[in-house]
């Protein structure tokens, strides 16, 4: 009887052993270089730029430039503490375009509303 369990154990052992083997990932053949990337590429890859208007309504409370974009669907507008400031687009009222990306940052103080953001690729409307 031990010696039947024995022979049961060794050969589940070696099959489940063969199965593991034949279960690698192909090695990868040598692979075709990308195509270079032109500027219509480039062009389309890229995502469409957010438009705000640069607002000091929170000056008051210590909060210094924010970009205000606007909800297309009407609700609350979207509140970004630039982080670093905007240079000479720092002009009360003045629309911009732009990238941007969340930072994972505290808010500056005095700035209740809106989150930090790097803003790039900045242009005026």
């Amino acid at each position: 009887m031990k010696k039947h369990r024995i022979k049961s154990t060794l050969f589940l052992l070696a099959t489940i052993g063969l199965l593991t083997l034949s279960c690698k990932p192909k090695k990868a053949t040598a692979s075709t270089p990308a195509p270079a990337q032109t500027p219509s590429t480039v062009a389309a890859n890229e995502k469409p730029k957010t438009t705000g208007k640069v607002s000091h309504e929170f000056a008051a409370t210590g909060c210094g430039t924010v970009v205000i974009v606007q909800n297309p669907n009407g609700g609350d507008p979207q509140i970004l503490i630039p982080s670093p400031q905007l240079g000479a687009f720092d002009v009360e009222g003045q629309q911009i375009s732009f990238h941007y990306r969340p930072l994972k940052m505290k808010n500056p103080a005095g700035c209740m509303k809106g989150f930090p953001a790097e803003l790039t690729d900045i242009t005026k409307q």
